[in-house]
C-alpha cells in the first residue's frame, strides 16, 4: 500500500518488460486504497529515465485518493439503496 517508483527500468532486476509498452524507461505505481485495502493501482510510465519527480508523484497520489474516495462513495450509495 505504498508508492513504488522505478527511475530506470534497465537498472531494476525485478522489472518485467511489457511487449505492448516497449519504450518504458521509468515508471511509478500508486495504490488506490480505501480503509487500508488496495482497490487498484494507478500506473504511469515514461520513455525517459528519471522522468517521474516528486511533484508528479504528489499529483498522482492526489488523483488516486480522489478515485478511492469516489469508490467509497459509490459503495455507500449502493448500500443505502439496498
Amino acid at each position: 500500500n505504498q508508492i513504488r517508483e522505478i527511475p530506470d527500468v534497465e537498472q531494476e532486476p525485478l522489472y518485467q518488460p511489457d511487449s505492448s509498452l516497449p519504450y518504458t524507461r521509468s515508471m511509478v505505481v500508486v495504490p488506490i486504497s480505501t480503509g487500508g485495502a488496495v482497490q487498484g493501482v494507478l500506473e504511469v510510465r515514461s520513455n525517459q529515465p528519471g522522468a517521474i519527480d516528486s511533484d508528479l508523484k504528489f499529483v498522482l497520489q492526489t488523483v488516486a485518493n480522489q478515485v478511492a474516495s469516489t469508490i467509497q462513495n459509490i459503495r455507500l450509495l449502493e448500500t443505502a439503496h439496498v
